[in-house]
């Protein structure tokens, strides 16, 4: 007896959603989800970037595996989610940060 191989499914597409464009909370925090198709892919984790919207490093914010993005100091910054099972796809959502002034230590 053979046993039938069923190859994995993979990921074609990510979209990056979240239920807001910003953070105007001081250190708020935004839940960003990954909407992976097809539903029915083998592996549909992703792994959550946070980067300035060029795609430099940021300081503005940071993510978390979850998806958790919390405020640092104001400014725009890029989301980015990509599959762990095809890393070549993956989808950005820029987000604005507010009220989160950088704070300089004095003199």
């Amino acid at each position: 007896n053979n046993p039938v191989v069923v190859p994995p499914i993979p990921v074609t597409s990510i979209v990056v959603t979240a239920g807001a464009n910003e953070i105007n909370v001081k250190n708020g925090t935004l839940q960003m989800t990954a909407e992976v198709t097809p539903t029915d892919a083998t592996d549909k984790t992703v792994t959550w970037s946070v980067t300035e919207p060029n795609g430099d490093a940021t300081t503005k914010a940071t993510i978390d595996t979850n998806g958790i993005l919390t405020a640092v100091q104001d400014g725009q910054v890029r989301v980015k989610a990509t599959s762990v099972s095809n890393p070549a796809v993956s989808a950005v959502k820029d987000i604005t940060i507010s009220n989160n002034p950088v704070v300089v230590p004095p003199i």
